[in-house]
């Protein structure tokens, strides 16, 4: 979360960013950030060239660019907050300013579940009331979940680095701290016993069974009873 708090930034929504997406800086692109944009339908043309984080210019900051040669991708980062007023269309613009000439593209990623067409009308609303003419096709704009992240980079295959599965442990942990990721529930562990026959238990009606559970007799061995034979009081 250093880069947050190198830029100022203190509320949980920036330091949720700081802390996903300097996780992924560590991972190889094709392993990091490369699946996760694909995953969104982002089309890079060529290599990515350049990540920012809160780049400010003329009152602008959007929370990460990522660069390539021939295009530029905004990524606007929300955790539960909606998004404030003209604020993706001033981050288009400021693309446009930062980047002539390449193609543009926006990326959500937000704790709640936005579809991409109204991402794309409040962009297109956005623009209206800056007075700006740019027609936006819907192939420019893309939205993800915060869960999604850990995902799709599972998706690309277990890490055999160890250092590679700890960074992705970590991120799924962040992403769990802000209480935007759930770990899927893997069933029970087997029985770790050998089997051999069902298990029995002695209680006041006598003996019983657990049904469907296979463990050695021994395991359960039959108690000693705390009272006395019939006349030996």
């Amino acid at each position: 979360m250093w880069m947050a708090q190198e830029h100022g930034k203190t509320d949980d929504e920036d330091l949720l960013t700081s802390a996903a997406f300097g996780l992924l800086r560590y991972l190889p692109w094709e392993a990091g950030l490369l699946p996760v944009l694909r995953a969104a339908g982002v089309p890079l043309d060529g290599p990515i060239t350049e990540v920012r984080f809160w780049p400010l210019h003329d009152r602008t900051e959007p929370d990460v660019v990522v660069a390539t040669p021939a295009s530029a991708l905004v990524i606007e980062a929300k955790l539960w907050a909606g998004f404030q007023e003209a604020q993706l269309g001033r981050e288009w613009r400021w693309l446009q300013q930062q980047y002539p000439g390449r193609t543009r593209h926006l990326l959500t990623i937000t704790g709640r579940r936005y579809s991409k067409r109204s991402i794309l009308h409040r962009l297109q609303a956005d623009l209206c009331s800056l007075a700006l003419t740019d027609v936006v096709d819907e192939s420019r704009v893309h939205t993800m979940h915060w869960s999604d992240l850990p995902e799709q980079l599972r998706n690309v295959g277990v890490p055999h680095d160890p250092g590679e599965h700890r960074l992705l442990g970590d991120l799924e942990n962040t992403l769990a701290r802000f209480g935007v990721f759930r770990r899927p529930f893997r069933a029970w562990p087997e029985p770790q016993v050998p089997l051999a026959q069902s298990a029995y238990w002695y209680g006041p009606r006598g003996l019983h069974r657990y049904f469907g559970m296979h463990v050695p007799e021994t395991a359960f061995p039959r108690p000693t009873p705390w009272y006395t034979t019939k006349g030996s009081l």
